[in-house]
Protein backbone atom coordinates (compact mmCIF):
# COMPACT_ATOMS: atom_id res chain seq x y z
CA UNK A 1 0.00 0.00 0.00
CA UNK A 2 1.27 3.50 -1.21
CA UNK A 3 0.85 6.81 0.53
CA UNK A 4 -1.02 9.23 -1.80
CA UNK A 5 -0.08 12.82 -1.18
CA UNK A 6 -2.40 14.46 -2.98
CA UNK A 7 -5.73 15.80 -1.37
CA UNK A 8 -8.12 14.18 -2.94
CA UNK A 9 -12.52 14.32 -1.40
CA UNK A 10 -12.04 10.19 -0.46
CA UNK A 11 -8.45 11.09 1.52
CA UNK A 12 -10.53 14.54 2.95
CA UNK A 13 -13.61 12.36 4.14
CA UNK A 14 -11.36 9.49 5.36
CA UNK A 15 -9.04 12.41 7.59
CA UNK A 16 -12.74 13.56 8.47
CA UNK A 17 -14.18 10.34 9.73
CA UNK A 18 -10.71 9.90 11.48
CA UNK A 19 -11.07 13.14 12.94
CA UNK A 20 -14.62 12.48 14.10
CA UNK A 21 -14.06 9.34 15.86
CA UNK A 22 -10.51 10.32 17.72
CA UNK A 23 -13.08 13.33 18.96
CA UNK A 24 -16.04 11.40 20.42
CA UNK A 25 -13.78 8.98 21.46
CA UNK A 26 -11.66 11.60 23.33
CA UNK A 27 -15.35 13.38 24.36
CA UNK A 28 -16.74 10.07 25.55
CA UNK A 29 -13.82 9.29 27.79
CA UNK A 30 -13.78 12.79 29.35
CA UNK A 31 -17.74 12.32 30.00
CA UNK A 32 -17.42 9.19 31.47
CA UNK A 33 -14.93 10.35 33.79
CA UNK A 34 -16.90 13.24 34.59
CA UNK A 35 -20.00 11.72 35.57
CA UNK A 36 -17.97 8.69 37.42
CA UNK A 37 -16.12 12.04 38.97
CA UNK A 38 -19.38 13.09 40.43
CA UNK A 39 -20.64 10.18 41.55
CA UNK A 40 -17.38 9.36 43.66
CA UNK A 41 -17.86 13.32 44.69
CA UNK A 42 -22.07 12.21 45.63
CA UNK A 43 -20.76 9.33 47.61
CA UNK A 44 -17.75 10.87 49.76
CA UNK A 45 -20.51 13.75 50.25
CA UNK A 46 -22.69 10.92 51.76
CA UNK A 47 -19.96 9.91 53.83
CA UNK A 48 -19.33 13.00 55.03
CA UNK A 49 -23.32 14.14 55.70
CA UNK A 50 -23.00 10.81 58.17
CA UNK A 51 -19.90 11.59 59.44
CA UNK A 52 -20.95 14.63 60.65
CA UNK A 53 -24.50 13.30 61.91
CA UNK A 54 -22.54 10.64 63.63
CA UNK A 55 -20.48 13.58 64.95
CA UNK A 56 -23.26 15.83 66.51
CA UNK A 57 -24.90 12.81 68.12
CA UNK A 58 -21.77 11.72 69.96
CA UNK A 59 -21.38 15.46 70.93
CA UNK A 60 -25.12 14.91 72.04
CA UNK A 61 -24.01 11.85 74.43
CA UNK A 62 -20.80 13.60 75.27
CA UNK A 63 -22.97 16.66 76.37
CA UNK A 64 -25.22 14.62 78.68
CA UNK A 65 -22.24 12.58 80.16
CA UNK A 66 -20.36 15.92 81.52
CA UNK A 67 -23.81 16.99 82.71
CA UNK A 68 -24.48 13.67 84.96
CA UNK A 69 -20.45 13.86 85.92
CA UNK A 70 -20.84 17.40 87.11
CA UNK A 71 -23.71 16.67 89.02
CA UNK A 72 -22.00 13.92 91.07
CA UNK A 73 -20.58 14.25 94.46
CA UNK A 74 -16.80 15.56 94.36
CA UNK A 75 -14.22 13.99 97.05
CA UNK A 76 -14.86 16.92 99.28
CA UNK A 77 -18.66 16.20 99.73
CA UNK A 78 -17.90 12.62 100.24
CA UNK A 79 -15.51 13.41 103.09
CA UNK A 80 -17.61 15.80 104.41
CA UNK A 81 -20.32 13.14 104.63
CA UNK A 82 -18.06 10.84 105.64
CA UNK A 83 -17.09 13.32 108.76
CA UNK A 84 -20.79 13.88 109.47
CA UNK A 85 -21.37 9.56 109.89
CA UNK A 86 -18.31 9.67 112.24
CA UNK A 87 -20.12 12.37 114.13
CA UNK A 88 -23.14 10.90 114.38
CA UNK A 89 -22.03 7.68 115.20
CA UNK A 90 -20.14 9.48 118.52
CA UNK A 91 -23.64 10.98 118.91
CA UNK A 92 -25.14 7.69 119.25
CA UNK A 93 -22.83 6.29 121.17
CA UNK A 94 -23.25 9.01 124.00
CA UNK A 95 -27.17 8.54 123.77
CA UNK A 96 -26.46 4.84 124.29
CA UNK A 97 -24.21 5.37 126.97
CA UNK A 98 -26.67 7.91 128.67
CA UNK A 99 -29.30 5.47 127.70
CA UNK A 100 -27.62 2.43 130.06
CA UNK A 101 -27.63 4.64 132.90
CA UNK A 102 -30.67 5.73 132.98
CA UNK A 103 -32.39 2.12 132.47
CA UNK A 104 -29.74 1.50 135.80
CA UNK A 105 -31.26 4.55 137.28
CA UNK A 106 -34.73 3.24 136.73
CA UNK A 107 -33.65 -0.06 138.17
CA UNK A 108 -32.70 1.19 141.23
CA UNK A 109 -35.92 3.53 141.47
CA UNK A 110 -38.05 0.77 141.11
CA UNK A 111 -35.86 -0.97 143.51
CA UNK A 112 -36.77 1.74 146.19
CA UNK A 113 -40.30 2.06 145.31
CA UNK A 114 -40.78 -1.54 145.80
CA UNK A 115 -39.43 -1.23 149.39
CA UNK A 116 -41.94 1.55 149.80
CA UNK A 117 -44.63 -0.30 148.65
CA UNK A 118 -43.47 -2.93 150.90
CA UNK A 119 -43.26 -1.29 154.26
CA UNK A 120 -46.05 0.48 153.33
CA UNK A 121 -48.15 -2.50 152.99
CA UNK A 122 -46.53 -4.44 156.02
CA UNK A 123 -46.71 -1.70 158.18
Amino acid sequence: MLFDPTVTLGNLLAALALLVSLCTTVFAWFASRRSNVEARFERVDERFKEGSDRMDRQEGRIARVEQSVQSLPSKDDLHQIELTLANVAGTMQRMEAVMEGNQKIMSRLETVVTRHEDHLLNK
